[in-house]
Order: C-alpha cells, then structure tokens, then sequence
C-alpha cells in the first residue's frame, strides 16, 4: 500500500504541475454550469408556458427529474470527452521517456504501478465532478429543491461511471506510446460502451437485443433518474476490474518482450 500511495501522489505531482488538471477542471466546470443554466432556463419557460395556456392539463413539474437528472446525463456525456484527456499520459509518457521500463523494474508490482495511475485518474475525475454539489445547495437557496435520493443515485452514478471510463483509458494508454492516438482510441471505445445499447432500436431479436446490456448508458440511465439498481453497480464494477486487469496483462505482455 505504500508503494501504491507514493506512485499515487506523484501522478497527481505531476498532474498540476503541468496544468492539465487545473485546465480540464475549469472547462468541464465552465461547460456543466451552461448545461445547468440552460436546464433551469428550461424548466422555468416550460412552466411559465403551462401556467399561462388556458384549459391546460393537470401536469407536475418536477424540478428533480427535469433538470438534476438532465444534468446527470449531460455531465457523463462530458465524462465520455475529459477522461481520456485524463488517462492519455498514464502509460504513454512513460513509454515515450523511456521510464517504463525503469518503472517496471523497480521493486514495485505491476498491480502497484495500475493502481496507482488508476487512483490519481479518479482522483482528478473526482475533483471535476465534486463542485457539481454546488448546484443543489444554489437551488435550495433560492427556494427549490432537489430529492436527495436522485442527489445520491446520481453522483454514485457518476463515480462509477468514471471509475469505469478510467480504467478503458488506462488500458488503452498502456498499449500506445503515443499520447493523442490514446486519447482518440480511448474516446472512441467509451463511445462505443455508451452507444451501444441502441442496436435494440433497430431489431427485435432477441440476440441483438442482449448487446444492450453492455451499454454504459443503459445502466447509467437508472441511476441518474434516482433508481438504485444492484446489477448496474455490479455491471461498473465488473467493467472496472475487467479493463485493471487487461491493463496488468498488457504489461505483463511488455515485460516479456523484453
């Protein structure tokens, strides 16, 4: 566990001190307080509209499924871009510095050197997302209010979610030595996860219908709208230990070429 925690602050060391974090933090900010805004601006015409429409129905607008679950979802949309930018160095600068090697032979395990990578990536993942608790506390100010458990499910959703998109990334880091096809390649895998539950729009089989049930976005969905559901934690973490160890493999690959 030392080892781990000393490769850990130094990714994070490394993270700030070449501003990549400070960066990405203050744009994912900049661009979920618009989402935010805009859901707001939304739900506000929308029930001005209702209210001033004559013989309208009975409808319930509910501020919490509207908007935090809107967000909810555009955030991990997000998510989908800023990891890899996150993951992109985890692998690729050792490789290309040449200190990989050196790293691996190190009396330090391969598990160790992964977990430490893994962990500084989430950290960083955690501190973009962590200021999003803002938002609930600006609406209870100005007198709405949000339900707690959707607040819950949600932000589980969103640390399991990046749990999941970070350990693809570094799995995809650890196979390039070059940073831009990393990220590229990692986005497009998570694009991939995420989209691929629509091929259930196109067919009725039954065996096209299955592949859904890899879809990041299927399970995500649930959580965000305030709905725990124990398969969709297993399926993350699945996917979580599944990518950790194809990384392990891939080093272990490495290791053996030399």
């Amino acid at each position: 566990m030392k080892r781990i925690g000393i490769l850990y602050v130094q990714e994070l060391k490394n993270a700030f001190h070449s501003f990549l974090a400070y960066i990405l933090i203050a744009v994912f900010m900049a661009i979920a307080s618009y989402f935010f805004a805009s859901l707001i601006a939304t739900f506000s015409i929308l029930s001005q509209q209702w209210k001033a429409t004559p013989g309208a129905p009975e409808i319930s607008f509910n501020l919490t499924e509207i908007v935090l679950a809107g967000l909810f979802v555009n955030v991990a949309c997000l998510a989908l871009f800023f990891t890899p930018m996150l993951t992109m160095r985890s692998f690729c600068e050792e490789k290309r510095s040449g200190t990989l090697e050196l790293l691996l032979t190190l009396p330090v395990r391969d598990y160790e050197v992964v977990f430490g990578k893994f962990l500084s990536v989430i950290t960083l993942y955690f501190l973009m997302v962590l200021p999003l608790l803002l938002y609930p506390l600006l609406v209870r100010y100005v007198g709405g209010y949000f339900e707690w458990g959707t607040i819950f499910t949600g932000f589980l959703g969103l640390m399991l979610l990046g749990a999941c998109l970070a350990a693809a990334g570094i799995f995809i880091s650890s196979l390039t030595d070059n940073q831009v096809i990393s990220s590229v390649l990692s986005f497009g895998l998570l694009i991939l996860l995420w989209t691929i539950g629509w091929v259930e729009n196109f067919s009725e089989e039954n065996p096209v219908r299955w592949i859904s049930h890899f879809s990041l976005f299927e399970h995500y969905k649930s959580l965000a709208k305030g709905i725990l559901d124990v398969k969709d934690i297993v399926y993350y973490i699945f996917l979580t230990v599944f990518f950790l160890y194809a990384t392990l493999l891939s080093l272990e690959s490495r290791a053996l070429k030399r």
